[in-house]
């Protein structure tokens, strides 16, 4: 259901950007803690294992923690990098280096957290892992980006560099709901909002996206050296619009598996 995906350029990625994330990570904090309300809010009892998909540097554990202290937690990223800062920052937790695209587990989840990862992977084969790894009526809660996100990135390459793959064309709403039916959860709530943070330079803008590690890691992506002709006709391409932003979809989903 996605486009083909570089894992092991994902993990050079996000393992690069394991220092610099967290001051960077703005509006993936703020997807974070909207995604943390909602799930406050559909629980009816306070579960008593969690498992955070794509846990990065533990910025959402500390809030499960907190939230649901008696919780039995565990963490799964793809970045060994990320994983070290979250075992700093959580040391209680159980952390485990893997993709969730096969994650198994021998005990059960009454909770599925994901934040802000999803979209680096194939739908239905984290919607598999989430059903096997659920206990009977269990609760998944993901947040993932939409097509309408870094539109403005693509629309700049896409001018300066036609008929070229520099971005990914992430699913939208209507494709994750009809997952989440086709694999047999029912969805509680789901929701689609736009961020759009502004920013003073084209290169400002870049060096947002490159702290978090959420670069192009797209199987089709050009490869080798750009000419310098290139990427200034791109950045500039990339600051006409006055004032420069940076456009998010968001799409969030809180799901529940009978089992």
């Amino acid at each position: 259901m996605m486009p083909g995906i570089d894992k092991r350029q994902v993990e050079r990625q996000f393992s690069r950007a394991a220092q610099t994330y967290d001051d960077a990570a703005v509006v993936q904090h703020q997807m974070s803690d909207e995604l943390l309300h909602k799930t406050a809010e559909a629980l009816t009892d306070p579960p008593t294992s969690i498992l955070d998909l794509g846990c990065g540097t533990g910025y959402s554990l500390i809030q499960l923690q907190g939230w649901f202290p008696q919780a039995r937690l565990t963490g799964l990223d793809l970045s060994h990098s990320m994983l070290a800062r979250a075992r700093c920052r959580v040391p209680n937790a159980q952390f485990i280096q893997g993709d969730m695209e096969d994650f198994q587990s021998a005990s059960g989840f009454d909770l599925i957290f994901s934040n802000a990862s999803i979209q680096w992977c194939d739908l239905s084969a984290v919607l598999q892992t989430a059903k096997d790894c659920l206990n009977p009526g269990g609760l998944f809660v993901y947040s993932s980006f939409g097509p309408g996100t870094h539109h403005e990135i693509a629309r700049a390459w896409n001018m300066a560099q036609p008929g070229k793959v520099h971005h990914i064309d992430f699913l939208n709403e209507s494709d994750h709901l009809s997952a989440l039916d086709q694999q047999g959860f029912e969805v509680l709530e789901h929701q689609r909002q736009f961020i759009a943070p502004h920013f003073d330079t084209p290169q400002s803008l870049l060096s947002s996206i490159k702290q978090t590690g959420a670069t192009n890691a797209s199987s089709l992506r050009e490869k080798g050296l750009l000419s310098r002709e290139t990427y200034a006709r791109f950045l500039e391409y990339l600051g006409q619009p006055v004032p420069l932003q940076l456009s998010y979809e968001t799409l969030s989903f809180v799901a529940r598996f009978p089992g």
